[in-house]
């Protein structure tokens, strides 16, 4: 975790000040393991945290898998992070300090076989309608 930021599991209000796009294991080197709450509907990944001790959220917002199903995206591929709380300015520093910090190397994880058959064993565990929507997204994308 970097040296300015602390966890912070204690509860604050706010609302959405600025975004930042990095990728979530990068993100989980900054920041440590999320926070383990978020709504289950709307985010899947929280951090609560303190930046120079005040109160900021960092949440993917509607874009996982809890919001969209299966035509979300898995945790291990987000990177566009909202950052919430009461402070615009404190917001923009974490902003641009997570970018200033940001480690090097891998952006994703790499696809192995052993991920490949974990997608097909849940593939196959789907009702019709699920499915239908796993091979109208593999269409999309052209798989």
């Amino acid at each position: 975790m970097l040296d300015r930021i602390k966890n912070n599991e204690e509860m604050y209000g706010g609302c959405l000040l600025n975004t930042v796009d990095i990728p979530y294991n990068k993100m989980i080197k900054m920041l440590g393991e999320p926070s383990g709450v978020c709504d289950d509907y709307k985010t899947d990944v929280e951090w609560r945290i303190k930046f120079d001790d005040v109160p900021l959220y960092v949440y993917n917002y509607k874009d996982g898998v809890n919001y969209n199903g299966l035509s979300g995206i898995p945790n291990a591929y987000l990177s566009d992070w909202h950052i919430g709380g009461e402070d615009r300015e404190k917001a923009l520093e974490l902003k641009e300090y997570l970018l200033e910090n940001m480690p090097e190397g891998e952006e994703y994880p790499e696809i192995t076989d052993v991920k490949k058959k974990e997608m097909i064993n849940r593939i196959e565990k789907l009702d019709f309608i699920q499915f239908s929507q796993v091979d109208n997204f593999l269409y999309d994308i052209g798989a």
